[in-house]
C-alpha cells in the first residue's frame, strides 16, 4: 500500500529527519519542518498521510502542536518520537490519539505505524465522504455548495475554493452563505468542524 499523500516529518535534528524519510520512501514520499512554527504552518498548508512529530522542537512542544490540531477537529495519524522515556509523554499521546516512539527509532515500527496510517487515511476518507453525502441529503445541498463544502473539508481555502470551481470570491461568499443558512452553522470552520466530527463518530 502507497500513500497518495506526503508523510509530513517535524524533526529538528536534519540527519534523523533523514533517516525517517529513508525508512518511509517505499511507502510515501515526506516532507520536512524544522520548527514549531513551521511545523504548524505547513500542517495549515497540505493534506498529510500522517504526521511523525518530535517532542522537543525549537519554538514548542510536538505534542502542543499535536493537541493544537486535535482541538481544531484533525484526526491526521501521529506518531510521537522523543529521545526520553516518560511516563506523562506516553499518557498525554494516549490521550491525543497518537502511537509513541523513542529514540532511536526502528525502521520496522516506522514502516508499520505508516502502513497503518494510510490504512486508517483510506478509511477515514470513506468516512468523511458518507457523512458529506449525509449533509447534502439532509440539507438539500445543491451540486455548487457540496463543491465548497468538499473542498473545504479537504483543507483548501476560500481562494483555493475560488480556484478550483473557477469562480469568483463573490460567488464563493455566496454559496457559503446559503450553505450556513440552511444547516444553521455560525461559520464555514463550523460547518466543516461537524462534518469531521461526524465522519469520525461513525467509526466509534
Amino acid at each position: 500500500m502507497v500513500a497518495a499523500r506526503p508523510f509530513l516529518i517535524i524533526e529538528d535534528q536534519r540527519l534523523v529527519a533523514a533517516s525517517i524519510a529513508r525508512y518511509l520512501r517505499p511507502i510515501g514520499p515526506s516532507a520536512f519542518a524544522a520548527t514549531f512554527a513551521e511545523g504548524d504552518e505547513m500542517l495549515d498548508a497540505h493534506s498529510w498521510a500522517a504526521l511523525i512529530v518530535d517532542v522537543s522542537l525549537p519554538g514548542g512542544s510536538g505534542m502542543d502542536l499535536l493537541a493544537k490540531w486535535r482541538r481544531r477537529g484533525n484526526a491526521l495519524s501521529a506518531l510521537i518520537v522523543t529521545g526520553h522515556v516518560n511516563a506523562e509523554l506516553v499518557n498525554q499521546a494516549f490521550d491525543l490519539g497518537a502511537e509513541y516512539v523513542v529514540k532511536p527509532v526502528v525502521g520496522e515500527r516506522l514502516r508499520a505505524f505508516a502502513h497503518r496510517a494510510v490504512g486508517s487515511l483510506d478509511d477515514r476518507e470513506g468516512r468523511v465522504r458518507a457523512a458529506l453525502e449525509a449533509w447534502r441529503v439532509r440539507y438539500q445541498l445543491t451540486p455548487a455548495e457540496m463543491d465548497v463544502l468538499r473542498l473545504s473539508v479537504d483543507g483548501a481555502t476560500r481562494d483555493e475554493v475560488a480556484a478550483a470551481r473557477g469562480v469568483t470570491q463573490e460567488t464563493v461568499k455566496t454559496h457559503v452563505g446559503n450553505l450556513l443558512e440552511k444547516t444553521g452553522r455560525p461559520s464555514l470552520h463550523a460547518t466543516v468542524l461537524d462534518v469531521l466530527r461526524g465522519a469520525l463518530s461513525s467509526s466509534r
